[in-house]
Formats: C-alpha cells, sequence, structure tokens
C-alpha cells in the first residue's frame, strides 16, 4: 500500500518527492551556472508573477513572430513556453525565438522549442533562434538545433 502512494505524484508524499527533487536539481543547475561564471538572478521560477516573466514579448517582424524569452526556461516554465509558441504558431508566420535575455535553459524547454520546430516544419514554415548566449547554445547543440541559430544578415533582413 505504502509503495503505490510514494509513485503517485498526485498525492501528498509523491508531490512532497517531485518537489525534493526539483528543488535539488534546481541548486545544482544553479551551482553550475554560478561556478561557469553565469550570475543567475531571483530564486524562483519565471512563472506566475514571479519578478522575471518568461515571455518578455512577442510581436510581428516583417512576416514572422518574435517571441523574446527572459529568465529562466526550466521544467517550470514548460506551460507557459508551449502556451505562447502555440500562439506564435497559430500567427501563420516563421517564428524567431529571441535567446539574447535567457539565463538558464534546460532540457525540457528545449524539447519544447524542438517540438515547435516539428510543428512548424509540417506547416511549411521555419523556426530561428537570435542571440542564444553560450549556456543555450550548447542545449541548442545537444538537441542538433544549431543549424537553426539565425546569421546576422537573417536577422537583418
Amino acid at each position: 500500500m505504502l509503495d503505490s502512494v510514494d509513485n503517485d505524484v498526485d498525492t501528498l508524499p509523491g508531490a512532497w518527492l517531485r518537489t525534493l527533487v526539483a528543488l535539488h536539481i534546481r541548486a545544482l543547475t544553479t551551482r553550475e551556472l554560478a561556478m561557469a561564471g553565469i550570475r543567475v538572478s531571483g530564486g524562483t521560477s519565471t512563472l506566475g508573477g514571479a519578478p522575471d516573466m518568461l515571455i518578455s514579448q512577442m510581436a510581428t517582424e516583417g512576416a514572422r513572430t518574435v517571441v523574446v524569452l527572459r529568465g529562466e526556461a526550466d521544467f517550470s516554465a514548460v506551460s507557459a513556453l508551449s502556451d505562447a509558441l502555440a500562439g506564435a504558431i497559430s500567427s501563420g508566420t516563421d517564428v524567431v525565438i529571441d535567446l539574447a535575455e535567457l539565463a538558464f535553459i534546460d532540457t525540457a524547454a528545449v524539447r519544447v522549442l524542438a517540438a515547435a520546430e516539428q510543428r512548424l516544419g509540417h506547416r511549411g514554415r521555419t523556426l530561428r533562434f537570435r542571440s542564444p548566449n553560450s549556456v543555450a547554445e550548447r542545449m541548442l547543440d545537444m538537441f542538433g538545433l544549431t543549424a537553426l541559430i539565425e546569421t546576422a544578415a537573417a536577422a537583418r533582413s
């Protein structure tokens, strides 16, 4: 009986364990970023009224929709990121994700970006990344997405 309760993340023990693991992962990634010389602002998620909003801007730029990400795109921000990208995809344009203001991105968020790229590709449209920092570029590289980084010439056109 106790085993089934501990495995159910919707119960109090399961939710507590999931929160504990998430806090541990967050502490590790924050420490790793600090060791790499990257300053991490704030100690909370980028969602739900936190000081740093994940989606800081969404605008039309020519025939493209530009989504500007700011703060931290981690597993807790996946829902907000998915919703924003769904809106951008439904706009009927190509999509550019501006990563210049992004402090951190994890694999959960990159998986959402990769899925958005596939959805756009099936519609004959493209997704591009603009101005990734070294952390974001490394994560994009892990997923084979660096070919989607805009060149300076493409960004001007």
